[in-house]
């Protein structure tokens, strides 16, 4: 599934206006076409629990190195008790959800030297991701500016991934049979139209159907 996130502006309906002014924003949307309507919370969840491993890699090195300048990490990394933070609306170490509603996830990463609010919007087919940040102290503001040029970069592959991953959610249960009586395994059968239908099933088809195994390596 080919994809663009873009730069945007903060949406017209969206909660996170309520804290406006901040000290930093920014706002980055993508337009999709699985035809599945995504939740906000399914999104927010999979931003925060669906880490590819070199964003992994930053966030251990990040929670290391602001220990030693008073700043909170991540000490608990319990992805259970995140989703339900993110789904129900509970505190989870510093991270709370001081808003939501049917089209938008509002969480809240507060420590003592700054606050993030980061937002997870949808309407119709776009989904757009909205940072705001406030600084309590200069050391707030110091953190900030060192993780700046690395803050881009992560939205906009953390909001690609979840995209996509719930997308593939929806592929999944659309578009596989579990046919085991002719192949003994679950084997991929498209049915219905849909834009991505041949190659859903195609990438599905051979990495569970072991004919296909058989016959890609037969052709090679």
């Amino acid at each position: 599934m080919k994809m663009k996130v873009n730069k945007s502006t903060i949406p017209s309906g969206s909660l996170t206006k309520n804290y406006l002014p901040t000290d930093y924003s920014d706002v980055y949307a993508c337009v999709t076409d699985s035809g599945k309507e995504m939740s906000p919370d399914d999104i927010m969840v999979s931003f925060w629990t669906d880490f590819p491993r070199w964003i992994n890699t930053l966030f251990k090195l990040r929670n290391f190195l602001v220990k030693l300048v008073g700043l909170k990490g991540a000490e608990n990394d319990n992805v259970k008790e995140l989703e339900e933070c993110i789904r129900t609306g509970k505190t989870y170490d510093f991270v709370s959800v001081p808003a939501k509603s049917a089209n938008e996830t509002v969480l809240l990463l507060s420590d003592r030297h700054l606050d993030a609010y980061l937002s997870v919007y949808i309407e119709h087919q776009t989904i757009s991701v909205i940072t705001l940040v406030k600084f309590k102290n200069k050391l707030g503001r110091a953190y900030f500016f060192v993780i700046r040029p690395f803050h881009g970069l992560i939205a906009k592959s953390l909001l690609k991934r979840a995209v996509k991953r719930n997308c593939f959610v929806f592929l999944s249960h659309n578009y596989i049979n579990y046919d085991t009586k002719s192949t003994g395994a679950f084997c991929a059968k498209p049915h219905g139209s849909f834009t991505y239908r041949r190659r859903a099933h195609r990438i599905v088809q051979f990495f569970i159907c072991p004919q296909a195994w058989r016959r890609f390596f037969a052709a090679h």
